[in-house]
């Protein structure tokens, strides 16, 4: 018999089936193959700007080009992604953020404007 709250909420979250999860899979499948892309990116961020030494860990190149994609292909903004990085548990894993990360749109923005040209072209390439 259904109860009318939830005893305890399971601590591993259960991924949808639903069909934009299958397409961030196969986007994951595809950087996974072709690491290249986000090893290109943290030259760009220190030369951006970014002290390596200095400050907070954040973000990996491989963390900033999948938030990147996110961004591209849902055409939101800075504001919305920072948003749905926070709130979505498929975002979360596809940008492979750790529980306790969390983002604003201007830290968004700063990483993945310094993204270069020149590496979104590199990084594409075969």
């Amino acid at each position: 018999m259904p109860t009318s709250t939830a005893e305890q909420l399971p601590l591993v979250p259960q991924i949808s089936g639903h069909k934009h999860m299958a397409e961030l899979r196969e986007m994951s499948k595809i950087m996974d193959l072709h690491p290249q892309a986000a090893q290109l990116v943290p030259s760009d961020l220190v030369a951006g700007g970014i002290n390596p030494k200095r400050g907070a860990k954040g973000l990996c190149g491989e963390q900033v080009i999948r938030a990147a994609l996110i961004k591209q292909t849902n055409g939101c903004s800075y504001e919305q992604l920072a948003f749905h990085l926070t709130d979505s548990l498929s975002y979360r894993a596809f940008c492979r953020l750790g529980f306790s990360d969390t983002l604003s749109s201007s830290t968004l923005q700063d990483n993945v404007k310094k993204i270069r040209p020149e590496t979104w072209k590199r990084s594409t390439e075969r």
